[in-house]
């Protein structure tokens, strides 16, 4: 094992092909399995669902320790981590499951990587802007019908702070987002923006 600073312990069972390490920010894609270290008992793992977990590094989704643990991994690299208490589920525990103030013992292979999407750059002149003080400009005009208050659309997204840190995106999920118009679904200044759309159209907003 080697040991990181907040005392994560990790040994590389197989080195990845990959060409990109994974970082913070990337959606990563594992096959993974947990158990209790003391005395090895089975947590949970990918095993349970039938399918690989999906989830952005450094988003919250996992507890500290995997995030950190599958830092650095490329894909088809497989790790075995153990994870003390304080960067895995800590005082709390799990249920019956996982006894409050237990280590974790992890073993996690890495099949996808996939990087955050960049905003397209739009000139600042370009944009139009709403009473409410949206901004927005279509990068595609579209071509079909436009919704209707209380109609379902179904929309791919990608959305940025202003700092252009991508934080959730439904390309790299691969599920579109349904939601009815001007129900107050999602928020407002989605709802607004997307209430004047074409289907087919692909359109930037700018979201006070």
């Amino acid at each position: 094992y080697e040991t990181t600073d907040s005392g994560l312990q990790i040994a590389v069972l197989a080195e990845g092909t990959g060409e990109e390490a994974a970082e913070l920010g990337d959606t990563v894609t594992v096959d993974f399995t947990i158990w209790v270290a003391d005395g090895e008992r089975f947590f949970t793992g990918s095993q349970t669902s039938g399918q690989p977990f999906t989830f952005p590094i450094g988003s919250g989704t996992v507890f500290p320790g995997w995030d950190e643990g599958v830092t650095g991994m490329t894909v088809g690299e497989s790790r075995q981590l153990m994870i003390p208490a304080a960067i895995a589920l800590g005082e709390q525990g799990f249920g019956d499951v996982v006894p409050p103030n237990s280590d974790l013992l992890m073993q996690v292979e890495l099949l996808d990587v996939v990087k955050p999407q960049k905003a397209t750059e739009v000139d600042e002149a370009d944009f139009e802007v709403t009473e409410s003080g949206l901004k927005y400009f279509d990068l595609v005009e579209g071509d079909g019908a436009m919704p209707e208050t209380g109609q379902t659309v179904v929309v791919n997204y990608t959305g940025w702070l202003e700092d252009g840190t991508q934080f959730d995106s439904s390309l790299q999920s691969g599920v579109p987002l349904e939601f009815p118009i001007g129900t107050g679904s999602v928020i407002a200044g989605w709802d607004e923006g997307v209430a004047t759309m074409k289907v087919g159209g692909v359109r930037q907003l700018v979201i006070p």
